[in-house]
């Protein structure tokens, strides 16, 4: 259990808030600081489907370069968050075990489950093509040109449950002349990263890219198998093509593949509330259990009713094993939070390929466009959920999943170019498995299931240049959701008089189709080239699903329908009011962007516990979230680069669904009320072939909750983080050098969490790995 702090949360969020404003105030004098033209970099980004610069894109955004997640050393996407205001994202899913699991949320909105019945509330895609599932969503940072983070619903263009908003990918494409890089990174607890990269034309108009990386790293946290979990081992592959027969059509195909095999997220045992520790008075009666304390259904079972004679009465427990050894309690929780008692060999296995074939066609009056994708995703992985040798929860899974998706696209402008628009169709068809091995004391049996999903849209957005500096942007989306479920659930085995074989949920396929229309509107004001404001309005939706583990079973009653008995949810619906401007001020040497946003949150996907032995998931509540983010970036002098944001959330449940577990007390999971950042880096002109460049990163997050009914035993407490490192470089000769540490102050904040009272009796945490140096080096030729 990590104890909830007092904390001034207001102090930090106004200390940076007041630097932006007194370096935002100093613009002028900032622009006769030098008579040479210190510019930052222009970024350029396709939020809206079309190449074009950040400032000129009337959308919150972050967006990082290839030189950006170079100098933080970042190679999964998950790691943007630390430098995201208003982003989590984390890699452990409760409930499985596996180490890739992407647990996205923005603004408040997200999604923590992994089972293929539930969709993301935060849209993820490589290159325009969309990533259906959570598992196998940590994506290698291998060859990216850029990675842009769009905050709000993007409902109308990216359309498929952007709900939070999204999260694109866009990699660096093959070009028609020899070249490549390679780079090696070791660091701690053998930490080696190779990458490399080759580039070659093979004729006047086709090109090719092949890139490998391969990243290893002991565990941290010690398993009582012998192992060690929070390890690593990954390897990705990727062949890029490029095609140009004429001036006018351009075909990329790309194929990647990754392979990865861990033991697994590195969850401890971090709390247990287990019943059946009743240790006796000086009179031999055995102490009440007290009354603020829940008792755990399992470890009761397993502690009263399966050894009572050694667990239920005596003297309490030692404080650490091998006291009592056969009992489940408090005293299998490791002091350092740095030990997995368990004793099952764990396993994370993932196997992931695909295809992609984007074909842009150039008319004249409209462009062309198609992407077209197939991906495939194998995956097993379990995890003794008691983290003891003791038999009170374990999950073995098996899930597979292949997607195809298929979008077109068309743009045009018309009336002197005073007006641009697109047109689209999305097509989407995905089939997945995924099957859960589930033993608990009083009973063994399979949860899961298949889905078989598809999913067609229609949509269109234009932007009208009403004056010279007045545009106005609308657009529309209908997107038919059709959600198949097979339930594939039985008991194995029970102590508690459920006969082998009794299907948990009927062996029935359940449909349900899901259909909304998702507006935008955005009209924005180009004051002067240094300042433009805008203000939206748009709505997004998450699809609705079905509840995957259930337990006990649920049967229909005499002449019921087995179809009705299924349980399922709707969809969510988000509506956003926000208002923001970008500018470039001082001569183009000061940035500053920001937003303020206002959102309406009906029908919430909540994911509860303690309703059943299972966690399930209801429309349980309706939220109001306001916020905002303030970016900046700055060159004060020639050589130094400033960097801060703030991010502001405050989400609260308005209305709460009777029995839902949630109040209008609870805060949303997931979500910082503040979050900051800053860092400054400086290249110091060595006079000869190397430069060098120190950079310091610093962020803070303020307290979360990571469970819907905010158990106190998994909530985080506010933290900073900072980095600091150097780069060497050589650009005439292609090397660089860096070295890195992360995490300086060695916190260890949680970055997954499950807590379940009355069934399982304990709390599980993934804690960070801590502090991390690397040194890595960079030859380009």
């Amino acid at each position: 259990m990590i104890d909830k702090p007092t904390r001034d949360f207001g102090r930090p969020a106004t200390a940076l808030l007041a630097s932006t404003l007194a370096l935002a105030m100093a613009a002028p004098a900032l622009a006769q600081a030098t008579e040479e033209p210190l510019l930052l970099e222009e970024i350029v980004v396709t939020a809206r489907k079309r190449v074009e610069k950040l400032q000129d894109t009337p959308i919150s955004i972050a967006a990082f370069s290839e030189a950006g997640i170079e100098a933080r050393q970042i190679q999964q996407i998950a790691s943007i968050a630390q430098f995201t205001p208003n982003l989590t994202f984390e890699t452990a899913a409760p409930i499985s075990g596996n180490s890739a699991v992407a647990v996205m949320f923005i603004r408040g909105i997200g999604q923590v489950e992994s089972i293929p019945t539930v969709d993301l509330g935060v849209g993820l895609y490589v290159d325009g093509v969309y990533l259906a599932r959570s598992v196998g969503g940590v994506v290698d940072l291998l060859d990216v040109e850029r990675v842009e983070v769009l905050r709000g619903p993007q409902g109308t263009l990216f359309g498929r449950n952007t709900i939070g908003g999204a999260i694109s990918i866009t990699t660096a494409k093959p070009d028609y002349e020899t070249g490549g890089s390679a780079s090696l990174l070791y660091g701690s607890d053998n930490h080696i990263v190779a990458k490399g990269s080759v580039n070659v034309p093979l004729s006047d108009d086709i090109a090719a890219k092949l890139s490998a990386a391969r990243e290893v790293q002991n565990g941290y946290v010690k398993h009582g198998s012998g192992t060690s979990t929070g390890d690593k081992d990954r390897s990705t592959g990727r062949l890029a093509l490029r095609a140009q027969p004429s001036d006018s059509l351009t075909i990329d195909a790309a194929f990647d593949v990754t392979r990865e095999r861990t033991n697994g997220a590195a969850y401890v045992l971090a709390d247990t509330n287990a019943a059946g520790f009743y240790p006796q008075g000086p009179d031999g009666v055995p102490t009440p259990f007290p009354a603020d304390q829940k008792a755990g259904l399992f470890p009761f079972f397993h502690n009263v009713v399966l050894n009572g004679a050694t667990c239920a009465g005596g003297a309490p427990p030692a404080t650490n094993p091998p006291a009592l050894a056969q009992c489940f309690g408090q005293h299998w929780v490791s002091p350092g939070l740095d030990q997995d008692y368990a004793t099952r060999k764990p396993n994370s296995d993932l196997d992931i390929w695909g295809g992609s074939v984007n074909v842009s066609w150039d008319l004249g009056a409209v462009e062309l466009r198609s992407i077209t994708a197939y991906r495939d995703v194998e995956s097993a992985y379990n995890i003794d959920q008691d983290h003891t040798p003791v038999d009170i929860a374990y999950v073995d899974t098996l899930s597979s999943q292949w997607q195809f998706s298929e979008e077109l696209q068309v743009l045009g402008k018309a009336f002197d170019d005073k007006l641009n628009y697109l047109l689209g169709a999305f097509y989407f068809k995905e089939k997945g498995t995924s099957l859960e091995h589930v033993t608990f004391p009083v009973a063994d049996f399979q949860s899961g299931g298949s889905v078989d999903n598809d999913s067609i849209a229609f949509f269109a957005q234009s932007t009208a240049q009403l004056t010279e500096k007045l545009s106005l942007t609308g657009g529309i989306r209908f997107t038919r959701d059709a959600k198949r479920f097979l339930p594939d659930q039985y008991a194995i085995s029970t102590q508690i008089g459920i006969p082998a074989g009794t299907p948990l949920l009927p062996n029935v396929e359940v449909e349900r189709v899901f259909k909304k229309w998702t507006p935008m509107v955005n009209l924005a004001y180009r004051w002067d080239e240094e300042l433009m404001t805008y203000a939206t309005y748009s709505e997004g939706f998450k699809s609705g699903g079905f509840t995957q583990r259930v337990f006990p079973p649920i049967a229909p009653a005499p002449g019921q329908d087995p179809h009705d008995v299924i349980p399922f949810f709707a969809p969510e619906v988000a509506k956003v009011m926000e208002a923001g401007f970008k500018s470039d001020l001082a001569g183009k040497r000061l940035r500053l962007n920001g937003a303020l946003f206002r959102t309406t949150y009906r029908d919430v996907q909540v994911t509860v516990q303690n309703v059943s032995v299972a966690p399930i998931i209801l429309n349980a509540a309706k939220a109001r979230i306001t916020g905002g983010e303030l970016e900046l970036l700055a060159v004060p002098v020639e050589g130094m680069q400033l960097e801060g944001s703030l991010g502001y959330t405050d989400a609260r449940y308005k209305e709460t669904a009777p029995g839902a577990q949630v109040t209008v007390d609870s805060r949303l999971i997931k979500t910082p009320e503040w979050s900051l950042t800053g860092a400054v880096s400086y290249i110091i002109q060595t006079g000869g072939d190397w430069n060098v460049t120190p950079r310091l990163d610093w962020s803070y997050r303020t307290g979360v909750h990571n469970n819907s009914i905010n158990s106190p035993q998994a909530y985080q407490p506010g933290y900073h983080l900072v980095d600091a490192g150097v780069a060497f470089d050589n650009e005439d000769a292609g090397w660089s050098v860096l070295a890195r540490v992360r995490n300086i102050g060695d916190e260890r904040f949680i970055s997954g969490a499950f807590s379940d009272d009355i069934s399982l009796g304990l709390t599980e945490l993934v804690l960070d790995r801590g502090r991390e140096w690397s040194l890595s080096v960079r030859k380009r030729f």
